[in-house]
């Protein structure tokens, strides 16, 4: 996404390029964005396997049940593989009925977009993509939910 295009760049500005060696461990799922513009610098690139990306067991009776007490008011998303598995596991209209109810924020626009394919836009994004980030969207995601008088500010 526009993280590893900017890293790269960030990188290339540093110096990296032909003859340069860079070790990059990632998950099974993750995106060529970063290996590819590393190679396309010139530099040597080790991809190694870090992690593996595994199914979501989730008991979807009791995330509706949490809901409709209104124990949950906002879910959060830091990767497009956990917004997909969350989806998966209780089934797209079920996580599109659930999540229309709560506050969404996504850690970036990678995130986001996964949100949007799956029919639920995030109500706010990470400025940054770290989960300082995420927690300053979430916030923002939880005020923009709230409901405003005639004068425009919180009730």
């Amino acid at each position: 996404g526009p993280g590893a295009i900017e890293l790269v760049a960030a990188l290339r500005a540093a110096g990296l390029g032909a003859g340069s060696r860079v070790l990059f461990p990632a998950g099974d799922r993750a995106r060529a964005t970063l290996a590819d513009g590393l190679l396309e610098a010139g530099a040597g690139v080790e991809r190694v396997e870090a992690y593996r990306t595994l199914p979501l067991a989730v008991d979807a009776a009791a995330c509706a049940a949490q809901v409709d007490r209104g124990e949950v008011e906002a879910v959060t998303f830091a990767s497009p593989s956990a917004a997909e598995a969350l989806a998966r596991a209780l089934d797209l209209n079920r996580f599109r009925h659930l999540l229309a109810r709560l506050a969404v924020a996504s850690i970036g626009p990678t995130t986001s977009a996964a949100l949007a394919a799956l029919g639920r836009r995030a109500d706010a994004e990470a400025s940054i993509a770290t989960f300082d980030g995420l927690v300053a969207a979430t916030a923002a995601a939880l005020v923009s939910r709230i409901p405003t008088v005639a004068g425009g500010s919180p009730r």
